[in-house]
C-alpha cells in the first residue's frame, strides 16, 4: 500500500510528544475555565489575593501555549501529526489563551483598583460571603482526607473552589478529592466562617 503523503498510519499512533500535546491542551482548557471563575470571584469579593492568582495563571497559560506550539511543530516534522491536525490544535490552544487573557482583564479591575459601578460596590458592601485562600498545613485535621470523609463544607462552612498542588491547579473538585499537606485551597463561604476555616486548615498560621 502506497503512502498518500498524509502519513495517516503514523498519525494513528500516539507518541510521547503527541500525548504531551493532548495533556497541555487539556491543562490550558481547565486553567482558562478556572481563571474565569476566579476572576469574577475576585471582582465580586474585591479580593486582590485571588486577582493575583489569576495573573499568575495567565502567565502559565502563555507558557503552555508556547510549549504546545513547539511540540506541535516538532510532531509535524517527525510525521506524528499532519499539518491540518496541527493547525486545529494550535487554534484551539490559542482560543484558550484568549479566554485566559479575558479573565485577566476582569481581574485587572481589582489589581488596578478601578472604581466599581455603584451597583456592584453596594453588592460587595452588603455581601455576607467571602472568598479566601490558605495553604493546608500537615497538622490540619483535613490533610490526607477526602472532602467527603471530612465533611469539609459542613465542618468549615466553606466550599473549595480549586486546589493548587505542585504548580498545577485542580478545579471542580468533588467529594472524592483527597487534600494533601501544602495544597493551596481557594474557597468561598460565609464571611463569619472564614477565620475558623483558616485556623483549622493551618493551625500554626499565627506562629
Amino acid at each position: 500500500m502506497s503512502d498518500d503523503g498524509t502519513g495517516a498510519e503514523a498519525h494513528a499512533d500516539r507518541t510521547p510528544r503527541t500525548q504531551r500535546i493532548e495533556e497541555l491542551l487539556l491543562e490550558m482548557k481547565d486553567t482558562s475555565e478556572l481563571m474565569v471563575d476566579l476572576a469574577y470571584s475576585a471582582v465580586f469579593y474585591h479580593s486582590e489575593a485571588i486577582a493575583r492568582e489569576v495573573r499568575e495563571l495567565e502567565e502559565d497559560v502563555g507558557e503552555d501555549l508556547t510549549r504546545l506550539q513547539r511540540l506541535t511543530l516538532e510532531a509535524v516534522e517527525d510525521g506524528a501529526l499532519n499539518v491540518d491536525t496541527a493547525l486545529v490544535l494550535i487554534r484551539v490552544a490559542q482560543g484558550a489563551e484568549v479566554i485566559a487573557n479575558s479573565a485577566l482583564e476582569i481581574a485587572d479591575v481589582v489589581l488596578r483598583d478601578v472604581e466599581l459601578h455603584p451597583v456592584l460596590a453596594e453588592a460587595i458592601r452588603t455581601s455576607d460571603s467571602t472568598i479566601t485562600k490558605v495553604t493546608l498545613h500537615g497538622d490540619s485535621e483535613f490533610a490526607g482526607t477526602t472532602l467527603r470523609e471530612s465533611e469539609f463544607e459542613t465542618e468549615t462552612g466553606m466550599r473549595v473552589l480549586a486546589v493548587k498542588r505542585h504548580a498545577r491547579w485542580h478545579s471542580g473538585v468533588e467529594g472524592d478529592f483527597r487534600l494533601e499537606a501544602d495544597d493551596l485551597l481557594v474557597a468561598s463561604g460565609a464571611l463569619e466562617a472564614e477565620q475558623e476555616f483558616l485556623e483549622r486548615c493551618n493551625p500554626h498560621r499565627d506562629d
